[in-house]
């Protein structure tokens, strides 16, 4: 059985599968397998009702005895697919492999989110501006707009270039109106129009 480790909820899996002769020859299955022979367990006892996203393709690039088993979990009727559950797959083909019935566990995963998709998740909330106006040690005006007045209230801000780059401070107020941004504890150097900065 192929551990696939944690994966995304809604990616998709290539699982392998190998048929061999009792000798460990290459040989196909004497019939051609369907979906429906494989099965999915949520933490080894819940199958799932359906085979939406399921495919199996026998004979890769016409190798015999070399074939794949694809996973597709973006369909998830009935929430089956859920963070931090474990799941198996077995494989129980009415074929044959060399005149001898298969009955195997072909692959367990996991579904969590990965260090990718989170760190995405964070970059996605990280908010780029440049100051603008007359901006002081306490305040400055912005490109930021979008929001509702305060809804800035408590995130960070952080200078990436100008003259107080690399000053940071809470922020404290925000008006959409000017894309005003506070800071009520201040910063060593005040910044300048024109200087860049982060919303994290």
């Amino acid at each position: 059985m192929i551990d696939l480790g944690t994966v995304d909820l809604g990616s998709t899996l290539y699982i392998p599968i190998s048929t061999n002769t009792g000798s460990g020859g290459t040989i196909g299955f004497s019939s051609t397998p369907v979906v429906g022979d494989f099965e999915v367990y949520k933490d080894g006892t819940t199958t799932r009702a359906d085979t939406t996203g399921y495919s199996f393709t026998e004979g890769v690039n016409s190798k015999t005895g070399l074939h794949v088993f694809t996973l597709n979990m973006t369909s998830n009727p009935a929430s089956y697919w859920e963070l931090g559950e474990k799941y198996l797959v077995g494989f129980t083909p009415t074929a044959t492999v060399d005149g001898q019935t298969v009955e195997a566990w072909v692959a367990e995963f996991k579904i969590e989110t990965s260090a990718e998709q989170k760190l995405k998740a964070s970059a996605e909330g990280i908010l780029p501006g440049v100051a603008s106006g007359t901006p002081t040690t306490t305040s400055n005006d912005s490109d930021i707009s979008g929001f509702e007045d305060d809804e800035l209230i408590g995130r960070t801000i952080v200078f990436t270039a100008g003259t107080a780059h690399g000053c940071a401070a809470i922020i404290t107020d925000y008006t959409n109106a000017g894309g005003v941004i506070s800071y009520i504890d201040g910063i060593a150097t005040a910044s300048v129009a024109g200087d860049t900065f982060i919303v994290v």
